[in-house]
């Protein structure tokens, strides 16, 4: 949630017709020397969508969102927008290496899965939410690091950058 005067959106043109287009926004205020500020304390409740499938579709959106910032905004890629497509990645290491070679490479996602599990439990004291919150974090981590894995090679490597209104809306649906 963000609020702005008309002088500040006049200024930078207002929001663009992209994926993260919040956080766009956020930058060329920044970078056009208005002040920026974070109040941790106020409390924003987003609504989620209501499946897993759209829940996917959304977060793949945000990794690939990434992307296209990272290309609109030198130095705006960090290290910690990498870590979902290293977690994408180490899945499959740990999948092949587990059919291949010897399943105690399970332990690892295993032991992922049960922290989370227990976490949620006594957090919500329900088995049913805990057992949800397993899906939504590997839904939210993968999807996010397959989206941004997939909007590099596109983007980066093949240099492709469909920047047309009729590609931006496919992802909105």
């Amino acid at each position: 949630n963000m609020g702005f005067s008309r002088e500040v959106y006049n200024r930078v043109g207002g929001f663009r017709d992209m994926f993260a287009e919040d956080i766009d926004l956020s930058i060329r205020i920044a970078n056009a020397g208005f002040r920026t500020a974070l109040y941790q304390d106020v409390w924003v409740y987003h609504k989620r969508r209501v499946s897993f499938r759209k829940f996917y579709r959304q977060v793949r959106n945000f990794g690939a969102g990434r992307i296209g910032l990272a290309l609109l905004h030198k130095g705006s890629l960090k290290a910690v927008h990498t870590l979902p497509a290293v977690f994408v990645f180490a899945g499959a290491m740990i999948a092949g290496l587990s059919a291949a070679c010897s399943p105690y490479w399970l332990v690892l996602p295993a032991s992922y899965t049960l922290l989370l599990f227990g976490d949620a439990a006594i957090k919500t004291r329900s088995v049913r939410a805990a057992l949800l919150s397993i899906a939504a974090a590997y839904i939210q981590i993968a999807g996010y690091g397959w989206g941004f894995i997939s909007a590099a090679v596109q983007k980066i490597i093949l240099r492709k950058n469909p920047n047309t209104s009729r590609a931006l809306q496919k992802g909105y649906r």
